[in-house]
């Protein structure tokens, strides 16, 4: 017989395998999208007589990153099927009534909510002619959806909106000189775009390398140009650069100062240098004027660098995944109330986690939901992963669903139904999936998810 602690521990790698194996099948898809994007742009504007060496590298490019996700999804399906073996193996564990003992009393418990449907159930069976007809037999059909907070809607990519959008938020932290209410604008800017959890993900992970050097005005008044780059330039050439974009922006279109201004770069670092400097050093605020009755000489004028780490990968849009229930109970079971009298006690099948709880738009468009026979059919087709949302007995196959023989009593009386659960890896000793949980909340749009997080933390501080 499997140990307990070792199964647990099997289990919690196996399901971070499959988040691995997820975020490289997300990344792949990303990249064979753009590369797709790339080609179809391509020939919409180029004509055969035009296309040549350019146009055969992007269709080559994207037939590689096709077959790369194709590899990164053969990966994953190989993956979920080990996680499956697993999870069968821990299933001899998952009877809460038997061995909710056997979890850490350092852990504590977390009650989320379900939402249940419920419904008597008359089967009459079918018999052959001439033998006796059974008994009709009564069920109680239980079915069980998880609550919002359950669902986790986290995207682990930026989307290319989401890039920019959030460098934008720097560089006006930049401008802002720590002036306050200029912070308060730029954040509030980036929540608007993408919400307050989500922005302070995006905030977390892209951020400038040189955070130490942002710039303090002296008076709410001053003008600080903000220059984004990856890579800073040395000493002789950022003073020269610098000089050269005061001066033109003190210029104020004036043609001989701007004149005046190049040369005087062109002096230091020489002609074919100061070309480069300028096309790779450009302030994004040059069209900034202080505020009126002020002029450009009343201001004080500085100048900043922000150097940005390379870009990560990103995504063309920012819906990329399915949304999914990744924490969640092991198996439910169901009691029955008649007053304060039990009346039936059920267990479900093993959950099978993770599971998807909506539509995926990265997969195949004739894979996903859509009408059967495509295109206006009269019919629904649903993909198999969401099957156990509108298919009784897949749900029940699920661990979402109960079919429960009762008494003909019990169907002509009342009764309180309470179905509960525990999950036997929620909070293991390195408490990581946990933290992953727990992130996916704090760094997501549900405002639900939000609610749910206030409480754990609020009960924890307790």
């Amino acid at each position: 017989m499997a140990d307990f602690t070792s199964s647990q521990r099997e289990l919690d790698a196996a399901r971070r395998a499959l988040d691995q194996a997820q975020l490289t099948l997300l990344q792949a898809t990303a990249r064979a999208q753009q590369a797709q994007a790339a080609l179809d742009s391509a020939r919409r504007q180029q004509t055969p007589q035009q296309e040549g060496g350019s146009f055969a590298q992007l269709e080559a490019a994207a037939k590689q990153a096709a077959a790369q996700r194709d590899t990164a999804k053969a990966a994953r399906q190989r993956v979920f099927s080990s996680l499956a073996t697993v999870s069968s193996q821990f299933a001899e564990f998952s009877d809460p009534r038997k061995n909710v003992e056997q979890l850490g009393d350092s852990s504590p418990f977390l009650l989320f909510p379900v939402r249940i449907e419920t419904r008597f159930r008359t089967l009459l069976p079918q018999s052959a002619p001439g033998t006796p007809v059974p008994a009709p037999r009564h069920q109680l059909w239980v079915r069980i959806y998880p609550d919002d907070c359950s669902i986790d809607t986290f995207e682990p990519m930026f989307s290319q909106a989401e890039l920019t959008n959030t460098k934008n938020y720097w560089l006006n932290v930049w401008r802002a000189g720590g002036v306050e209410n200029d912070d308060r604008g730029a954040w509030r800017n980036l929540v608007a775009a993408h919400g307050s959890g989500r922005a302070g993900w995006l905030a977390d992970n892209v951020h400038p390398a040189n955070l130490a050097a942002k710039p303090s005005k002296v008076d709410v008044s001053d003008e600080i140009l903000v220059i984004p780059t990856n890579a800073a330039p040395n000493a002789a050439d950022a003073a020269a650069i610098s000089h050269y974009w005061q001066a033109v922006w003190l210029a104020d279109g004036e043609a001989s100062k701007l004149q005046a201004a190049r040369a005087a770069l062109e002096a230091a670092v020489g002609a074919a240098r100061a070309d480069d400097l300028v096309a790779a050093y450009g302030p994004f605020n040059l069209a900034d004027a202080p505020a009126a009755p002020l002029t450009k000489t009343d201001v004080g004028l500085s100048t900043s660098f922000v150097v940005f780490p390379l870009d990560p990968e990103t995504t063309l849009h920012s819906w990329s995944q399915a949304p999914q229930v990744r924490q969640f109970p092991d198996r439910f079971v169901v009691l029955g109330f008649s007053g304060n009298q039990q009346t039936l006690e059920a267990i479900g099948n093993p959950v099978t986690h993770p599971f998807y709880a909506g539509p995926d738009p990265s997969g195949d468009p004739n894979e996903t939901i859509r009408p059967d026979p495509a295109p206006n059919g009269p019919n629904l087709f649903v993909p198999d992963e969401l099957k156990w949302m509108v298919d009784f007995d897949r749900a029940v196959a699920a661990g979402m669903a109960l079919a429960i023989d009762i008494a003909r009593v019990a169907v002509e009386h009342s009764c309180r139904c309470q179905p509960w659960g525990s999950a036997g890896i929620v909070i293991p000793s390195s408490g990581q999936p946990q933290r992953i949980c727990t992130a996916s909340a704090r760094h997501t749009r549900s405002q639900q998810q939000h609610r749910c997080l206030w409480a754990l933390t609020r009960r924890r501080s307790r």
